[in-house]
């Protein structure tokens, strides 16, 4: 019998099929991680349909991001693959342009069953490498082969919870589009400056993501309780391979 939830994003589907009363009990009541097992020895797709305006097809670059899926999915937009995940703990960027449409599109997040996949993976190095898998305990409530998927290791049980080895899109997704560069993370350094006792050093690292880009032009606003300590800084730097530039910027300590 097919089954059909709304799910929320970010979540998992014990927490989407709890919400929606399909799963009756708490999940932590006596042995329901027994009872309910049968959620992650299936398959679940994650739909949704939404709009695409002309000012983002107009964009250079358009990419869907996805900072967490869990974890080996298909994903697939308007029916066109555009990628596949194994990794529940690294982001995931595909360029959609291509299969974007005016108005109306429908993204599929497919997600196979975890404890499934592990046992396949294990069965695979079992054949190729001639070594029996064995990392069960017998008569425990655990799921096993946790160590042949990138996922995390305690949703399969350990001393102190039950096996709960859920799906789901567990962070933020969502469509980026740029023509040409986005700032992906800004970090800063603050050390005293050793040649002035009333100033400090900044070093400003920053993150950039383009596709043709070797050198950006920045302005850098620093401020501290609504004060601004340094405005409108132009500089024009250059991007090393992961796109990282960092600048040292001096100012006085308020």
């Amino acid at each position: 019998m097919a089954i059909q939830a709304k799910a929320k994003v970010p979540g998992s589907i014990y927490s989407d099929l709890r919400r929606e009363g399909i799963l009756k009990e708490s999940l932590y009541k006596t042995d329901n991680d027994l009872k309910y097992r049968w959620v992650s020895y299936d398959n679940w797709t994650f739909e949704r349909t939404f709009n695409v305006d002309t000012k983002l097809l107009a964009k250079q670059y358009v990419y869907l991001l996805a900072d967490g899926i869990d974890t080996v999915s298909t994903v697939t937009i308007n029916d066109e693959l555009i990628g596949r995940t194994d990794n529940q703990f690294i982001r995931y960027k595909f360029d959609v342009k291509k299969v974007l449409k005016l108005g109306p599109n429908v993204i599929r997040v497919a997600i196979q069953s975890a404890p499934l996949y592990s046992m396949q993976r294990a069965k695979q190095y079992e054949t190729q490498y001639k070594y029996k898998v064995n990392d069960c305990t017998k008569g425990a409530d655990n799921e096993c082969y946790y160590d042949f998927i990138r996922k995390m290791a305690s949703s399969y049980s350990w001393d102190w919870g039950p096996a709960f080895p859920t799906q789901g899109i567990w962070k933020p997704i969502g469509i980026e589009a740029y023509d040409k560069a986005v700032l992906r993370d800004v970090m800063v350094d603050t050390k005293p400056d050793p040649k002035n006792s009333s100033q400090w050093v900044l070093t400003v690292s920053t993150y950039v993501e383009s596709a043709s880009l070797k050198q950006i032009d920045t302005i850098l606003d620093i401020s501290l309780d609504d004060k601004i300590l340094v405005s409108k800084q132009k500089h024009s730097l250059k991007t090393d391979l992961l796109g990282s530039v960092k600048l040292d910027i001096v100012i006085p300590i308020p």
